[in-house]
């Protein structure tokens, strides 16, 4: 399972259509089954967001992530597909893009991002009830047991 540890921009360029988001050693790393992988720039650099549509432009793009000698390329394309990496690419660059589209749409299409979206919000309404349980808070148990 793929999920993003941190993602820091190394640089940050901005013109009247993209915001380019450079990246460099150590400011970008992921977790590949439970082991860590730092981004290394042998193939591509950056991530090109469309200031207008807040679509990612450069979906083709292969990224490098090493964890000593293992090497892994990641799509783009598959990186979209984590919800962590789409916040964390949306908090680096919301301040730059243009207010015509909502935060997040199409950025993997709308019904990916309800999808994941949905996924959060239960994970969360799991994690509550767990809580619950450890409280012994019957209460909010049934409560939340309700909105499953």
């Amino acid at each position: 399972m793929l999920t993003v540890k941190e993602l820091k921009p190394y640089d940050l360029t901005v013109d009247y259509d993209y915001v380019r988001v450079m990246l460099a050693y150590h400011y970008f790393s992921i977790d590949l089954n439970g082991v860590v992988y730092q981004f290394v720039p042998k193939k591509d650099k950056e991530i090109i967001v469309h200031r207008s549509t807040q679509k990612i432009v450069n979906t083709d793009a292969v990224l490098t992530f090493q964890n000593e000698q293992d090497i892994q390329y990641i799509k783009m394309i598959d990186l979209m597909s984590v919800p962590e990496f789409l916040l964390e690419l949306y908090g680096i660059t919301n301040s730059y893009l243009k207010n015509t589209a909502k935060p997040y749409e199409d950025w993997g299409g709308n019904d990916d991002v309800e999808l994941v979206m949905a996924h959060i919000e239960n994970e969360n309404i799991r994690r509550m009830i767990d809580k619950a349980l450890d409280e012994r808070n019957e209460v909010l148990f049934y409560k939340l047991i309700k909105k499953l």
